[in-house]
């Protein structure tokens, strides 16, 4: 399977459908105070049902560890109001909660990927951590697995890898993390 055919079966799979849901859900919450609590614990509604994001299913002592997150970015909501684009967003949250033990990158950019979607801000590069870090190395053929996070230009990618003009930032990420093994054996 060539990248073309692997970006066009991640547009038709349950994951895109997931993906859009969870946007969703976050565009039309009430407060920002209702996205934190979401987002630092990876809720999300579909027609009534809640559902978790897979990595957000944690043990006790981790769930204290989202609390105090949740807690800090309350005390925070203006500043975090004021944050004009995601990166500036991304870094404000990072400087807020990553002083937290049990906070790492892929929390941080989960978090702030759903409170960006409240607040209509969106990445316009690709962040990418654990297996959308994978994915990425797969692709370029180079292991990466020793790194904690990279941030990418999206043109750069596209520019090196057209097929993923198809995909916004965010969805490139997504797609990396989904397909991080395929991506080994691109033609």
């Amino acid at each position: 399977m060539n990248l073309k055919e692997l970006v066009e079966s991640y547009n038709n799979s349950p994951a895109i459908i997931d993906f859009n849901h969870q946007k969703a859900h976050y565009e039309n919450l009430r407060s920002i105070e209702e996205a934190i609590d979401n987002a630092c614990f990876g809720m999300y509604k579909v027609n009534g049902l809640t559902f978790f994001c897979d990595h957000f299913k944690y043990a006790f002592e981790e769930i204290i560890t989202l609390y105090d997150a949740r807690t800090i970015l309350l005390e925070n909501i203006e500043i975090l109001r004021n944050s004009n684009n995601f990166h500036a967003l991304y870094n404000v949250i990072g400087n807020l909660i990553l002083k937290v033990k049990g906070i790492g990158s892929l929390l941080h950019y989960d978090i702030t990927l759903r409170i960006g979607y409240y607040l209509r801000l969106s990445p316009t590069k690709v962040y990418c951590q654990r297996g959308a870090l994978w994915g990425y190395g797969n692709l370029k053929g180079v292991d990466l697995r020793e790194h904690d996070k990279v941030v990418l230009e999206r043109i750069d990618l596209i520019n090196n890898y057209p097929s993923l003009n198809l995909l916004s930032a965010h969805e490139i990420e997504n797609f990396f993390c989904v397909y991080d093994k395929e991506l080994k054996n691109i033609k």
